[in-house]
């Protein structure tokens, strides 16, 4: 697997147990990610998913706020 696709698939895993959970601090501490940075990207799966099939599509970075 390369690189960017783990990123990706990582990434995805993290929204998919943020779902499981409910719980941004769990979900965070569960990945080893910070609870910001958790945030972040449910904040951008949000828009990406009116216009994608789902999350393993999710592009290696969110855009620059």
């Amino acid at each position: 697997m390369k690189k960017q696709e783990l990123k990706q698939k990582a990434r995805a895993d993290w929204i998919r147990v943020y779902e499981q959970l409910g719980f941004i601090s769990k979900a965070a501490r569960r990945c080893g990610i910070t609870r910001s940075t958790l945030q972040r990207w449910l904040k951008w799966n949000g828009n990406i998913l009116l216009e994608t099939s789902g999350v393993d599509t999710l592009p290696l970075l969110p855009p620059h706020a």
